[in-house]
């Protein structure tokens, strides 16, 4: 992971007047001016939680992209090879579960906002009913979609869908922001910098990733030496801690028909499967 998800959040979160430039770039020209350069320094990775993981799952609904060779339907979970596709081609078990609708609910009905799905052939029209042709329907209890026809032999088939329950990954940095407020007279100086200072105050209350800010340095104003005379630079300075959230998205298998147990009874080890209602 790079520092670029700092950066942007702060530049996202930054909300101060349209006409202030909030960049990651010095300006090069007065036409980019007033201008708040962001960046950051001294940046820690402290380690937290057990494994890394400390939120737990969370719910709603969360927007993912599957693409499955059809030459090869199969998933390598952890080394074990899942059959994304069964013999007769029409069913395939989506590689991550539960599905949802796009609003979160679990479903059906399912529309096309919920999901859309495409082979070489095109797109694929979803249906609550039996699919008939280019149909598909999606069976959220069993984590799977029926198409009305065999899928091909070869291409690749592209799925856009939601899932209802995932995994979260918490990565936290410590480290220094630094905003670099740039204008072209003395007085607009104290002005734009106050105002950014008053949204950065902000930030750690509408910004979920940005844990604290913590205003360390105010800079006087300067003579911007790479701009013409009279414009000047500040520098304002804050000590942040911020937690990048990712998805982990667990592996579905498609639902449990049976269990592998190994028995040993005497010093006699017997394989057998126990088979399980659906």
């Amino acid at each position: 992971m790079t520092l670029a998800a700092i950066i942007d959040s702060a530049i996202a979160g930054l909300n101060v007047d349209p006409s202030i430039l909030v960049t990651d770039r010095l300006p090069t020209s007065p036409t980019d001016l007033p201008a708040a350069t962001i960046s950051v320094s001294d940046v820690d990775r402290p380690h937290i939680g057990i494994g890394g993981i400390p939120a737990g799952p969370e719910a709603g609904a969360l927007a993912v992209n599957a693409t499955i060779d059809l030459a090869l339907p199969e998933l390598d979970s952890g080394g074990e090879i899942l059959d994304l596709l069964d013999p007769a081609r029409t069913t395939l078990i989506v590689p991550n579960g539960p599905i949802v609708t796009a609003a979160g609910s679990e479903g059906p009905p399912f529309a096309a906002g919920d999901a859309t799905i495409n082979d070489p052939g095109g797109p694929f029209t979803i249906t609550n009913d039996a699919p008939n042709g280019r149909e598909a329907r999606i069976n959220p209890d069993q984590g799977t979609v029926t198409f009305g026809q065999a899928l091909p032999a070869a291409g690749q088939l592209s799925i856009d869908y939601h899932i209802g329950v995932w995994e979260v990954a918490v990565t936290r940095y410590t480290g220094l922001l630094h905003v670099d407020i740039i204008t072209d007279d003395g007085g607009p100086a104290s002005t734009v910098a106050r105002q950014v200072a008053g949204a950065l105050e902000l930030l750690e209350a509408s910004n979920d990733a940005f844990q604290q800010i913590v205003p360390i340095a105010w800079d006087g104003a300067q003579l911007a030496d790479w701009l013409p005379s009279d414009h000047l630079i500040r520098r304002l300075s804050y000590r942040f801690v911020f937690e990048l959230r990712t998805p982990s998205l667990p592996t579905s298998g498609g639902v449990i028909s049976q269990v592998a147990v190994l028995s040993n009874n005497d010093g006699a080890p017997e394989n057998y499967q126990i088979p399980i209602p659906t």
